[in-house]
């Protein structure tokens, strides 16, 4: 379904999260199973816009033309009949960081490149918002460093380190 909600997790040095991006919440759990905390976003999800599922419809129908064996007639259908949500998702994945801060990136759509993070602390207090530019993708988050993967117009994935500045 188009903005679905989806179920995430991750692994972190003492920790497990896991949340439904339905609503900004992460659960937090220590690694005997036993919940530990919840950390909530209490910001807006952002509303769902014309554009938005013009461009997802776009995409979408040009992607299915060229990769599957299918005719305009069902896109069309598929695209009349499919319930769009009135928002988009709360957020599309989170990561720790190696000093134990929880990093919860906001929804973003494929055709979007800079990602936006929410940080929490080790308390689960949130300590602000960072902007990873250029289509990075972490994969590892140090005190001064950033490790993320991007990719090229061809779909070729790069890895690279980038410093990072904290408060």
């Amino acid at each position: 379904r188009p903005f679905g909600r989806d179920l995430y997790y991750a692994v972190g040095l003492a920790h497990l999260y896991v949340g439904d991006s339905e609503r900004f919440e992460v659960q937090v759990f220590d690694l005997t199973g036993t919940l530990k905390r919840l950390v909530r976003f209490d910001g807006p999800t952002a509303a769902l816009t014309g554009s938005d599922r013009a461009t997802y419809e776009a995409q979408s129908r040009a992607w299915v033309l060229a990769n599957r064996p299918t005719d305009e007639a069902d896109i069309n259908r598929y695209f009349a009949e499919v319930p769009w949500p009135e928002t988009r998702p709360a957020f599309g994945a989170f990561i720790e960081d190696q000093l134990g801060n929880l990093w919860v990136q906001r929804y973003v759509t494929p055709w979007e490149t800079d990602r936006v993070y929410e940080v929490f602390d080790v308390n689960g207090r949130w300590s602000g918002e960072v902007i990873v530019s250029g289509g990075l993708e972490p994969l590892d988050i140090g005190e001064d460093y950033l490790v993320a993967k991007r990719r090229d117009a061809l779909d070729v994935e790069y890895v690279g380190v980038y410093a990072l500045d904290r408060p």
